[in-house]
């Protein structure tokens, strides 16, 4: 409501019945004399009733001398939370061909209301602001890793505790070293989360649960960032770049981070085996919504707003049928997938959305298909991006008597056509995950469970290469694929049923060298840090009541940390932004990678030493301590040898300690030898 009018203060005294809590304000209505004011005040009410179906205590519409309303009016409802529906319901509604609804609370409009004149900076706690201590982890001299793990408390019940700390494994020619040596504690706390616990997608804070919501932390002090009420949330989901972040409880919450503000609500239900309908452009510019046989495109740069290319019709792109949708994580891409319908074939499509600016009008988009792919006789298809959006993996599934069978339809999404090819198996594929970073892909497939093969496969050359199978490896204990991020490295792994972590191989995709074989009874997860160093794998509680904790391998599956705990939770490693280094940078220092190993082998023995004249000092300290309260017990024995004698006269018993030597000879065994 922008508007001026003195008497504004007498209307709202009228209009305000004791609360302001339920009552809301309505703009740019249309301005109406006398002889119409019921009529539209009907209309209104009816409006509220098919819209949000309410119904308000009463509806005040201010009028000026001569009886012509203003354009807006107060209306009050029984309850703060019929009103807030009615607000998010009608607000942007079209109320006739020239007339959009504008709508708030009565106490957002008093808070704006009495806003100053003169703009004053707002007295804030810098330090805990300061965006450089929220990245100060990125600045550690050996650029270690951290971490969380969550367990729970032994004899204390339900109790559990977080504990971040940095992964200090740093010289891999050290012996002998204990868990507490590599893992140094930054900071620990009791329940601090009720339900789990995770980090933002690139590291910057960490999120925590609570009955009313979710907080954000960060710093070097671990100090609350953020903190967002939202009851029983169950799930969230942030966008690419950390800006925006989605609470999901009874309904779904859209927040912009940095503000704490909520964008948006939706009162979609949704349950954990629900398929997730919200997906993020990498870019953060949209937000897509998958509903029943539509695709929903949300504006961020425009408030969060619907774009629909039809004003007549609330949806972006009517698509009947439609199953699934996906972004390319580096182009404002995506591609869904619709089943076969009425003798149509199932059909995979790609489309790019484009900008379209015209002198005059608002900023629209069009969708451009630029690839399309049609399939028969399917029960499903998952689509996967290359994590660099390179390409695009269709996995096609079909039904073959009593058993499925699979087969990639793969984009080349460089390609000036985006030319597309096929893989076709006559297994059921268990895995697949593209190379980050790089050209590969690896496929664990097999007729069943138990008797599996991992195939390695190359996309070849980005824009104009072939697909091509580079070797099979028969007879494989393993169901999971975990590719390093930096690619190159990756380990094969045999989880839960039926192989229950007792196969871990580790391998080097570039000479597809299988560098170590090795195992965790009972591995439900794993996951490697962000620098492709380490990995590690762990038995959650969550899946297995026995053999709870954490394994720490380096890249090459050498056993770096071994960790039981009781009730062990979470483990998860600290994600990082992406690396300000361009690919000319790393060129050069991979060339000079021997100058580096110079370097690094210095730095080595000078930690070996350093870490040696440390644990001599402990030793040292530790021994001095022992002499000291060996020195004060002989002492205190002394001091009381007065008392022990006064003690034995009364008893008749020696309280003094004697010292005696005993020599004996036992014949342990006899041996005859001849000598010549």
């Amino acid at each position: 409501m922008t508007h001026s009018d003195p008497r504004i203060d007498e209307f709202i005294d009228k209009a305000v019945d004791r609360t302001k809590d339920a009552l809301m304000i309505i703009d740019c209505l249309p301005q109406v004399d006398p002889a119409k004011l019921e009529k539209l005040k009907n209309v209104l009410a009816k409006k509220i009733r098919d819209k949000a179906e309410k119904e308000a205590s009463f509806i005040q519409m201010p009028q000026s001398d001569d009886g012509t309303t203003l354009g807006f009016c107060f209306v009050a409802f029984p309850k703060k939370a019929d009103a807030e529906e009615v607000v998010r319901r009608l607000n942007n509604l079209k109320f006739d061909k020239n007339h959009v609804l504008r709508t708030n609370m009565f106490t957002e409009w008093d808070r704006i209301k009495d806003t100053p004149e003169t703009y004053s900076n707002p007295s804030l706690e810098m330090d805990k602001f300061n965006e450089e201590a929220l990245y100060e982890y990125l600045c550690d001299p050996t650029a270690r890793e951290q971490y969380f793990i969550r367990h729970a408390v032994p004899g204390r019940g339900d109790d559990h505790t977080m504990g971040i700390y940095w992964n200090d494994y740093q010289v891999t020619s050290a012996t002998d070293l204990q868990p507490s040596d590599i893992m140094k504690k930054v900071y620990d706390k009791s329940n601090w989360t009720k339900l789990f616990a995770a980090w933002s997608p690139l590291g910057t804070y960490l999120v925590t649960f609570t009955e009313k919501g979710i907080n954000l932390w960060g710093g070097k002090e671990w100090t609350k960032m953020g903190q967002f009420s939202h009851n029983e949330v169950q799930k969230i989901d942030w966008s690419p770049k950390e800006k925006y972040l989605i609470t999901c409880s009874s309904e779904l919450i859209v927040w912009d981070v940095q503000l704490g503000k909520k964008i948006r609500r939706f009162q979609v239900p949704y349950t954990g085996d629900q398929q997730w309908p919200f997906k993020w452009s990498h870019d953060e510019q949209f937000l897509a919504k998958l509903s029943t046989d539509n695709i929903l495109l949300y504006d961020l740069e425009q408030g969060m707003k619907l774009y629909q290319p039809d004003p007549e019709r609330t949806t972006t792109i009517y698509k009947p049928g439609i199953k699934s949708l996906e972004w390319s994580p580096t182009e404002n891409y995506f591609c869904y997938w619709v089943p076969e319908a009425n003798n149509t074939p199932a059909r995979v499509t790609l489309v790019e959305v484009e900008t379209v600016i015209r002198e005059g009008q608002p900023k629209g988009y069009k969708f451009n298909t630029i690839a399309q792919r049609n399939l028969y006789k399917i029960e499903d298809i998952r689509m996967t991006w290359h994590p660099q959006g390179d390409f695009l993996a269709c996995k096609v599934q079909r039904k073959n008597k009593s058993s499925y069978i699979s087969a990639y339809e793969l984009f080349r999404i460089r390609h000036k056509d985006v030319a597309v090819e096929t893989i076709e198996l006559q297994d059921t594929v268990v895995a697949f995950s593209f190379e980050p970073k790089g050209h590969r892909f690896a496929l664990i497939h097999g007729p069943s469970d138990v008797k599996l093969n991992v195939s390695f496969y190359t996309m070849g050359a980005v824009k104009s290469g072939e697909v091509r199978l580079l070797k099979t490896f028969h007879n494989k204990q393993v169901n999971h694929i975990y590719w390093s991020p930096k690619g190159k490295y990756l380990l094969l792994a045999g989880m839960k049923q039926p192989f229950n972590g007792n196969c871990l191989e580790f391998w080097n995709a570039d000479e597809l060298e299988l560098i170590n074989t090795t195992s965790h009874f009972m591995c439900s997860n794993a996951n490697w840090d962000a620098s492709g160093r380490f990995i590690t794998t762990f038995v959650s509680q969550h899946f297995h009541q026995m053999e709870n904790g954490f394994k720490i391998w380096t890249f090459q599956g050498k056993l770096a940390v071994e960790k039981k705990i009781e009730k062990f939770y979470q483990f998860m490693w600290r994600p990082r932004p992406p690396t300000l280094v361009t690919d000319k940078d790393m060129r050069q220092i991979v060339k000079n990678k021997k100058n580096w190993e110079k370097k690094f082998a210095e730095e080595e023995v000078r930690i070996l030493k350093k870490d040696e004249i440390e644990r001599k000092e402990r030793m040292s300290k530790m021994f001095g301590e022992y002499k000291h309260r060996v020195a004060e017990i002989r002492k205190a024995f002394k001091d009381h040898a007065a008392q022990r004698r006064k003690l034995q006269a009364s008893t008749g018993v020696n309280f003094e300690f004697e010292n005696r030597t005993i020599k004996s000879e036992e014949l342990i065994d006899t041996k005859e030898v001849k000598v010549q």
